[in-house]
């Protein structure tokens, strides 16, 4: 995009010149290999000037035009960068909360198979209903379902990060 905008200023700034003076410069050789000239070596020396005074404003608006989409290709640069830019940042975030999540349900996992040991315990020895054992057993197999979860988008967030860096 840079590389087009630079083309398209440079196109702008050709069709401006078409409103100055054109000098034209020419030279020429030729050896003509005939009897009937007396002479076979020819050279011309030309000089040609041109100036368009009016032609409606065309050239200008032709180059108003050129202009204005090297400046339309130039914000459509800068819009690439930031983006690439933002896609890298947002990357870089989303692993990062992906292994927090990951830490915090590790964490969850032990507390739940903790808590799951206790209420076996207390129901081997008379003290708890099965339900509380049961709705430990719950909570155990849901944490271990977060733990997996927040794994799994850790590693996608990974892989999107090394997407964006452009090491994938």
């Amino acid at each position: 995009l840079d590389a087009r905008a630079a083309a398209l200023r440079a196109q702008a700034r050709g069709e401006a010149g078409r409103m100055l003076p054109q000098v034209a410069l020419t030279a020429g050789y030729r050896h003509l290999a005939t009897t009937i000239l007396d002479r076979e070596d020819f050279s011309t020396v030309g000089v040609g000037f041109t100036w368009t005074l009016f032609d409606g404003g065309q050239a200008r608006h032709r180059a108003a035009a050129l202009r204005r989409a090297g400046q339309a290709a130039e914000l459509r640069a800068v819009d690439a960068r930031s983006g690439g830019e933002l896609e890298v940042r947002s990357a870089f975030l989303a692993l990062d909360e992906a292994r927090a999540r990951v830490r915090a349900s590790r964490e969850a996992v032990g507390q739940a198979e903790e808590n799951l040991r206790v209420r076996r315990e207390l129901y081997g020895a008379g003290l708890a209903p099965n339900a509380q054992v049961l709705d430990a057993v719950a909570r155990q197999a849901g944490a271990v379902a977060n733990r997996d979860g927040a794994e799994l988008d850790a590693e996608l967030a990974r892989l999107a990060r090394a997407r964006a860096v452009g090491d994938l």
